[in-house]
């Protein structure tokens, strides 16, 4: 088709279907705190216009709004798509972000939560936060272990990332997960060579070794 038309594509699994309206309907804002925090966590289409200008306005209802979203991302009762959500709403003022929060995000059951929460360690760029990057470097999970990769990509500023990275980063060239592999040859890429070359090329030799 080219008529530069817009689709729209929903699923109803009913005889005679109904169109959805482009807008959902929006409940009434509560004045309840806890109930506003709860439609904002699952407005319909948050990332539209409609959806970032509603969030906003119920948000200027909560005046603790910020230490409510910082609760509800703990929250293990709440669903991982509630959590997740609140992430995402404190997640511009990432600066500001309390290291005691961030590390509770490290340590959660969820990936999802411990990828997020290395994320944000990244764009920090806090030396301080470089022992946690490294804890999660070692994740059981390869997403976790790649969004480590990219902060410390972001913290190789540092001199303390260049001389405590280095060999870790090294040690990931050898991961299970190919993304990750490639995440820690960029992240090596901004730590000069004399800090990690030594061990590459021993790893490469017992490779080639292994291989004959």
């Amino acid at each position: 088709n080219h008529g530069q038309g817009i689709w729209r594509v929903f699923y109803d699994e009913r005889e005679n279907p109904s169109v959805p309206a482009i807008i959902p309907p929006l409940p009434q804002a509560e004045e309840n705190p806890h109930a506003l925090l709860a439609q904002i966590l699952t407005l319909p289409q948050p990332g539209t216009e409609f959806g970032r200008t509603r969030q906003d306005e119920l948000l200027k209802k909560m005046p603790d709004a910020k230490n409510m979203l910082h609760a509800a991302a703990l929250d293990e009762k709440s669903s991982l798509r509630q959590r997740m959500r609140a992430i995402r709403i404190v997640a511009p003022d990432f600066e500001a972000l309390p290291a005691d929060w961030l590390a509770l995000l490290a340590t959660d059951q969820h990936s999802e939560i411990r990828a997020q929460a290395v994320w944000l360690y990244g764009i920090r760029r806090e030396a301080q936060d470089l022992s946690q990057v490294l804890k999660l470097l070692e994740d059981s999970d390869g997403l976790v272990r790649r969004r480590a990769c990219e902060a410390l990509m972001r913290l190789s500023a540092h001199e303390e990332t260049v001389t405590a990275a280095a060999l870790p980063l090294v040690k990931r060239l050898g991961d299970e997960d190919r993304q990750v592999r490639y995440s820690a040859m960029l992240a090596l890429e901004h730590i000069p060579s004399e800090h990690w070359i030594d061990e590459v090329l021993a790893m490469a030799e017992e490779n080639a070794r292994n291989d004959t």
